[in-house]
């Protein structure tokens, strides 16, 4: 991971930790293969600076912006309601105007058992959907009610008369929740409703837009994804594996179907540009290179050396029947999906993003950014909070700086060492002292179990842009935490474990799971929420580190913090101008002059966020509302707030929306004041 650093006068946006693979489990959207079937949060670094300093990549917390006023809502949800006696700011503009669910709802006092039936049924309908899903998600069927798919399925594979399908099936689906609404629900329920319209209202439109689906996305699709997901495949019987083998066999048949999509897909004119089809075909050269030993074939035979319930025989046996899959069926699939992108190398109609196309900006607002925002606001929206954010950030620096020129100089000076110390350590020894320094604002658990290891050389060739990935257990296996660390990057070690272990990713998963809910809420995923909650946390344990040799650690930890979240907030800005407004790459590289930054690396940036629209905004807007929905429990309560019990409204709630967030957030609220 690279971030760059500046002077206050040319402040440089960090490169952005990108996620590669979904953080959760499957949900009605979750079409792509590579976010529907797994658990694995992969936090990708994209390399894009001015050619100055390394240094981390970034994304903070600091507070601020204008005293506004605005109009107050019944039960305590409005501004004109903040007390506390602070200023009210951006952020607490942003979060009165999301359009959360109205509070003073009446609950029910006993369970409604057809609504229970039903949720139920929707989850057993999910976690069975396909061979790799079970996998992740249960180990045993048997306290579900489930057992795992038989024969061995990947499921189907997308086409036009698939997602047509699924559509329909949504709607049904959508509709019977809707149905619910004026019978009686408990709390739990009724949270477990909009919970779920909200889902399913952000599917309904996607699916009705289909043809923006890419399945090959340079960071998104399936070859990029697949590595991963078969490699953190658990086996826990021979079942397992044969399953595993089947699955393996089956994906040229799968990739053929995928390819077939793409070029429809490429006939209406929506196919990739080429600089992404060069992308990918380096990906897919990268997945075949040295077959014999290929990662898959390394990993899968240390598996089986560390299985005590096979015998040598059945070992050598299961190991050759993988290296034959693997030369066979895998390599084969990812050659196919190589000669597809390339067959297609020139067939693009526009140049650019989302905007180019007719109905992308449309797209962009009800589906990107909900999706991977994980609200609904506007690009107009983003794009004003991106841009006085950037300012806040800019001039709290430059207040920071005023107030202790000698702390900036250090934290310039020692830019490149600042984590030194944390990098120097396991990434066990980080996570460690994380949970014992830096959980003080968040509920308690009892210490959580958890592995951490290293990539092996092959998985970091091919997982070459991945600094660190958490792995959440199966729903049944809280024990199960897994964070994978790629050993050929040794930098900001202390950020990257909090974000993927405590109190980011790992502490959160544990926590929610902790909670017991319901099986439908165990299942549930938003990104938005995921990640905006481990940015938001991660980078607040900066102010946990002891910096060496000097007094001033709060300051340089708040200007470690601004630095980052500057950056995340030019990189979510150019989503935005690229996606939204149809910026072209000069529009880009003027953006980027014009606001200081070395326009050098405007075709990398413009590949990210045109290849994979939305890719910034889990971590630079999500971040935000997690931040401002804090700010605006704090100007709410005043004296009264507690970040233990605010952590704890969120946290209970699990992944969700973020106007469904806010209805709880308010509850807390008056349940408090």
């Amino acid at each position: 991971m690279k971030k760059n650093n500046r002077l206050i006068a040319m402040i440089l946006a960090g490169s952005l930790i990108i996620g590669a693979a979904a953080c959760g489990k499957a949900n009605p959207d979750d079409y792509e293969y590579g976010q529907s079937i797994n658990q694995v949060t992969g936090d990708e670094n994209y390399i894009a600076g001015n050619g100055g300093d390394d240094d981390e990549n970034g994304g903070g917390i600091i507070g601020g912006g204008d005293d506004e006023n605005g109009g107050g809502d019944e039960n305590g949800g409005g501004l004109s309601n903040i007390t506390g006696g602070k200023e009210v700011s951006d952020m607490d503009v942003w979060i009165d105007k999301l359009q959360a669910r109205p509070t003073g709802v009446q609950y029910a006092d006993t369970e409604n058992k057809e609504f229970e039936e039903y949720i139920d049924k929707l989850f057993k309908e999910s976690v069975t959907s396909d061979t790799l899903n079970y996998n992740y998600a249960i180990k045993d069927g048997s306290v579900y009610g489930v057992t795992a798919p038989s024969p061995a399925t990947m499921g189907d594979a997308e086409s036009y008369e698939y997602f047509a399908e699924v559509a329909k099936e949504s709607h049904e689906e959508y509709d019977k929740l809707k149905s619910f609404e004026d019978k009686p629900l408990t709390e739990e329920e009724y949270f477990i409703l909009i919970a779920l319209e909200a889902d399913y209202e952000r599917a309904l439109y996607n699916y009705d837009h289909i043809d923006f689906y890419e399945p090959f996305a340079p960071m998104r699709g399936f070859q990029s994804n697949i590595g991963t997901t078969l490699a953190e495949y658990r086996f826990d019987d021979k079942q397992d594996i044969e399953d595993f083998i089947a699955v393996e066999n089956m994906m040229p048949e799968y990739v053929e179907k995928l390819c077939a999509f793409e070029n429809e897909r490429v006939k209406k004119g929506f196919g990739m540009q080429d600089n992404a089809i060069d992308d990918v075909i380096e990906q897919c050269d990268t997945f075949v290179e040295d077959k014999e030993n290929h990662f898959l074939i390394l990993e899968f035979d240390a598996k089986m050396d560390k299985l005590d319930f096979l015998t040598d025989e059945e070992r050598a046996t299961y190991k050759e029947q993988n290296k034959q899959a693997v030369l066979e069926s895998l390599i084969p699939a990812m050659l196919q999906i190589r000669d597809c992108v390339s067959a297609n190398k020139g067939k693009a109609t526009v140049s650019g993003g989302l905007a180019q196309y007719e109905g992308g900006k449309d797209y962009y607002n009800n589906y990107i950014i909900p999706h991977f925002g994980g609200c609904n606001f506007t690009g107009d929206d983003l794009i004003e909070i991106f841009e006085k954010r950037y300012e806040a950030c800019f001039n709290r620096m430059m207040e920071l700086y005023m107030s202790n020129p000698d702390a900036y100089n250090y934290y310039v000076e020692n830019s490149e060492t600042l984590f030194a110390e944390a990098d120097a350590r396991s990434a066990t020894e980080n996570i460690d002292i994380l949970m014992s320094t830096a959980m003080s604002e968040y509920p308690k658990l009892d210490k959580i179990p958890y592995k951490a290891d290293y990539l092996s050389p092959a998985m970091e060739k091919i997982m070459e842009h991945t600094l660190a990935y958490y792995m959440s257990p199966a729903y049944d296996d809280p024990d199960g935490n897994i964070i994978r660390v790629n050993g050929a990057f040794s930098d900001d070690m202390w950020v990257t474990l909090a974000h993927e272990g405590c109190p980011g990713h790992m502490y959160q998963n544990t926590y929610y799971q902790a909670t017991n809910p319901k099986p439908i809420r165990a299942d549930a995923y938003c990104l938005g929420y995921l990640e905006g909650w481990a940015v938001y946390s991660s980078y607040r344990t900066m102010a946990e580190y002891d910096f060496k040799d000097t007094d001033d650690d709060a300051v340089i930890a708040e200007f470690a913090k601004l630095d980052k979240e500057l950056g995340y907030m030019v990189y979510g800005r150019i989503d935005v101008g690229v996606n939204y407004e149809g910026w072209s790459e000069q529009d880009l590289a003027d953006y980027m002059t014009e606001n200081g930054y070395n326009a050098e690396y405007a075709g990398e940036i413009m590949l990210t966020v045109s290849g994979d629209p939305g890719v910034y905004l889990s971590y630079s807007f999500s971040q935000y509302m997690m931040e401002g929905l804090r700010t605006w429990s704090e100007h709410k309560l005043g004296d009264k707030f507690d970040p233990v019990e605010f952590h704890k409204a969120i946290l209970d709630n699990g992944p969700c929306q973020f106007e469904v967030l806010k209805f709880k957030v308010d509850e807390y609220i008056l349940e408090n004041q």
